[in-house]
């Protein structure tokens, strides 16, 4: 949603998760999935330490995603 952009909303989710992430033993990876063409979603992930899996097909839209081990 367009209104969001460039807020830091997405940044400010993904250090979260990637945080909380880190204290609850039982998560040992996480995935993200994006429209392989949003550079600013691939920027955020790269900086959160996430590293390009694959791009594939998600629910009909060309998605790439990305894995960070925890």
């Amino acid at each position: 949603m367009p209104e969001f952009w460039g807020k830091g909303y997405g940044s400010e989710i993904a250090h979260c998760m990637v945080s909380l992430s880190k204290h609850i033993m039982v998560i040992h990876t996480l995935i993200a999935i994006i429209n392989p063409e949003n550079v600013a979603s691939h920027k955020l992930l790269i900086y959160q330490e996430f590293a390009w899996d694959y791009v594939s097909n998600f629910h009909g839209l060309l998605a790439a995603y990305f894995k960070l081990k925890i």
